[in-house]
């Protein structure tokens, strides 16, 4: 389970805890704005492999 599915688990608690109805809960679990990097590394082999995150 990545980090981002975790984080939705507690939030869905939380959520049913308030009584938040879907609606809210899909507006506040999407991103309005993301930030997105590439980072090519030369690998010890002498590819390059490229990391996002």
């Amino acid at each position: 389970m990545s980090t981002f599915d975790e984080v939705n688990v507690f939030f869905d608690r939380a959520a049913d805890r308030l009584g938040m109805a879907d609606g809210v809960r899909e507006m506040l679990r999407s991103p309005w704005r993301e930030l997105r990097v590439t980072v090519p590394v030369r690998m010890d082999n002498g590819e390059i492999e490229v990391f996002t995150g």
